[in-house]
């Protein structure tokens, strides 16, 4: 599999199960590359969703700092965001990513872990179990699937018990998605002044 090179602008497609494309980020930037994952910044990015079975869309920016891990064999994905001095936690259940055409790929399974608050050491808690339920009637998740999701969930929960994913977080990637944004943007301000 082809691997991005570090501060390449890449696409990310989350697609759900039945291959269906409903969210797109545009054009976040390669941070890290390892064997294990590949780290991007999303801030700034503009983010596509497509409502199930219509042809609308609406769109939506990230404007806080943030870093995003996608693993090769994990069944998940990790997002730092930083607003103010407060770090928000999300982890996504989904497929480990796969890589072509300078665009990143998974399948998401809904279930989320997420804290609410912002701030990295407040409890994460389980969101979208009913959407997780559905889906995988609508979708028919195959029952080995909807078990691998179950035990990556069960998992997940192990990991944060004992901080197994607290090595993932990294305050200079998190500063560095942040800097590149805002000096990206003030660069943007002077061009259009002289305009």
């Amino acid at each position: 599999m082809e691997k991005p090179t570090i501060n390449k602008k890449i696409a990310i497609h989350a697609y759900k199960f039945n291959g269906w494309l409903y969210r797109t980020w545009e054009f976040p930037t390669v941070l890290e590359v390892t064997d294990e994952y590949i780290c991007v910044s999303s801030q700034g990015a503009r983010i596509i969703t497509n409502r199930i079975g219509s042809k609308q869309h609406y769109q939506s920016k990230v404007i806080e700092p943030s870093i995003w891990y996608f693993f090769k064999n994990e069944w998940f994905n990790l997002i730092y965001q930083k607003r103010n001095q407060h770090v928000r936690v999300y982890i996504n259940l989904a497929s480990p990513y796969y890589y072509e055409n300078e665009t990143l790929k998974y399948i998401d399974f809904d279930l989320d872990y997420v804290n609410r608050s912002f701030d990295k050491n407040h409890q994460l808690i389980r969101i979208d179990n009913n959407e997780f339920i559905a889906n995988s009637k609508i979708l028919n998740y195959p029952n080995a699937l909807k078990n691998k999701i179950i035990l990556t969930a069960k998992s997940i929960e192990e990991k944060l018990k004992n901080n197994e994913l607290e090595k993932y977080f990294n305050q200079n990637l998190l500063n560095k998605s942040g800097e590149q944004y805002n000096a990206k943007k003030r660069l943007l301000q002077r061009k259009n002044k002289r305009d």
